[in-house]
């Protein structure tokens, strides 16, 4: 089996269980109705409810007040998706995972998910320090180009990179490229090896660490497989984009069929590395025990 059949069985899945799109529907109400209410209304009760710009017989009472909502509603929104993130995915896994099954219950998917949030939490954190590392080194030529170029204005009195010192420019443009390559290659290899994390947390009841551990050790086994999984995925991806985008320019309908199929194609992305996961890893052929002596 190769990425083409994990693609088929994921279309195949969501083709078999449309409800699978309820929970990320759910997520995405529940964050849309968070940034209305949170970020949309405070800004459009500085506009004029919408009617007009910001101008300047705004007080600055009113500007404070305002910052005052939207500070703490941004804060909130982003616990939110840390909150719910690891919740969805997990529900997705569990899903994924009885697809064969005739009937799915979303409320098993829930209950299963929310015993492993605390793990599948802890292993989005990890990810996230080591994503920052590993990109905060790959783009460390770059800021060290432009401590340089600062530095240098700093001692000749200027703020800003004369025109005329093409070096400098040509030298911010090269280091800016380097590290722009250095991160895709970063990307391209975290990808594989991080793969299959999420789901070996939430079936096999592992701790992000294990998981993470176990996740690499899959990847380095079969790289080149998922890694042509993941382009092939993001080419599906991408027509599927396109061809809404183009049909979005019909009103009205095209923008209903437009909503619908963008909820699929986003469900099917998050789908696909446990589809992976329970297709190769899962079914793959386990060593012989050895027989007990006699």
């Amino acid at each position: 089996m190769d990425a083409v059949d994990v693609i088929k069985n994921t279309f195949k899945a969501l083709k078999t269980h449309p409800i699978y799109v309820v929970p990320f529907l759910a997520y995405a109400l529940v964050l849309g109705m968070l940034v209305l209410a949170l970020i949309v209304l405070p800004l459009l009760s500085l506009s004029g409810a919408g009617t007009s710009g910001p101008t300047l017989t705004h007080s600055a009472a009113q500007i404070v007040a305002v910052l005052g909502t939207l500070i703490p509603g941004l804060i909130i929104l982003f616990v939110a998706i840390i909150l719910f993130s690891p919740v969805i995915s997990g529900m997705y896994v569990y899903l994924v995972s009885k697809w064969n099954e005739n009937q799915v219950s979303l409320s098993d998917a829930f209950n299963v998910s929310l015993n492993r949030v605390v793990d599948l939490l802890l292993y989005m954190i990890l990810y996230g320090i080591v994503s920052i590392a590993v990109f905060g080194i790959a783009f460390s030529p770059f800021i060290a180009s432009l401590i340089g170029i600062a530095a240098n204005s700093a001692l000749t009195s200027s703020s800003s990179v004369p025109s005329s010192n093409s070096a400098a420019v040509v030298g911010l443009l090269f280091s800016l490229g380097i590290s722009v390559i250095l991160a895709v290659i970063a990307a391209l290899i975290m990808g594989p090896l991080f793969y299959t994390a999420i789901p070996i947390v939430v079936i096999e009841k592992k701790g992000p660490i294990n998981a993470l551990k176990a996740s690499i050790e899959i990847g380095k086994k079969d790289f080149f497989g998922i890694l042509a999984l993941m382009v092939l995925s993001g080419i599906v991806t991408l027509i599927v984009e396109f061809i809404l985008n183009i049909i979005n320019i019909i009103p009205i309908i095209g923008t209903i069929v437009f909503i619908i199929g963008y909820i699929f194609i986003l469900t099917f992305t998050m789908m696909i590395p446990t589809m992976y996961y329970i297709t190769l890893v899962q079914k793959s052929p386990k060593p012989a025990k050895p027989s007990p002596k006699k």
